[in-house]
């Protein structure tokens, strides 16, 4: 499910599945995907079994291609087409700190676009956000490339980080967080009491 933030008109057309429609996409003709992930992770070979399963309704047959040596490089040369990675945290749990450098993994020839996604409109809309501090103009921003990105949907977050946080009960302010940036996202405003 997504967040609060993340729900909405755009995402609410991928909540439930849709094999008919999946069928009429690819005109009733057979895809294969191959899709891999780095060798052994049982959790992933689950999450690949769950997919494989789910895609078989749309005719469409997942073909499991891990290695050990699967990687990013294995997408970009073309012996998969679909790779299962924890790519978007790949800066850290504390992520870089800045969602402008964040950003940038969709950026046409960025080294972290794994996916090769291109599109001048989100280019510009990365390139104003990267020199942008007024925050109206980031709302601004961020909310023309919500639905060129739900419309292209150039990565594909299959499920979040879950955590369990615990807290001391004088402390306040302290917030779960799923993505890369863990509890410690607004380290600035807890409070411990006395």
């Amino acid at each position: 499910a997504y967040s609060v933030l993340e729900s909405g008109p755009l995402s609410d057309q991928y909540n439930v599945a849709d094999p008919d429609t999946a069928r009429s996409d690819i005109e009733g003709q057979p895809l294969t995907v191959r899709i891999g992930y780095q060798a052994p992770n049982p959790r992933l070979a689950a999450t690949i079994a769950a997919i494989t399963q789910a895609c078989l309704p749309a005719g469409i047959t997942v073909v499991d291609a891990t290695t050990e040596t699967t990687g990013p490089q294995t997408l970009r040369d073309g012996g998969i087409d679909v790779l299962v990675a924890s790519t978007g945290g790949a800066v850290g749990s504390g992520s870089t700190g800045s969602s402008a450098m964040d950003a940038y993994a969709l950026h046409t020839g960025n080294g972290n676009n794994l996916s090769g996604y291109s599109n001048p409109q989100i280019d510009g809309i990365i390139a104003a956000l990267a020199v942008t501090t007024d925050p109206k103009e980031i709302a601004r921003l961020l909310g023309d490339a919500a639905p060129i990105l739900w419309t292209d949907v150039p990565t594909l977050p299959l499920y979040r980080q879950e955590r369990t946080l615990l807290r001391s009960k004088k402390m306040f302010a302290v917030e779960p967080n799923p993505t890369k940036w863990g509890s410690g996202w607004n380290m600035d405003r807890w409070r411990l009491e006395p």
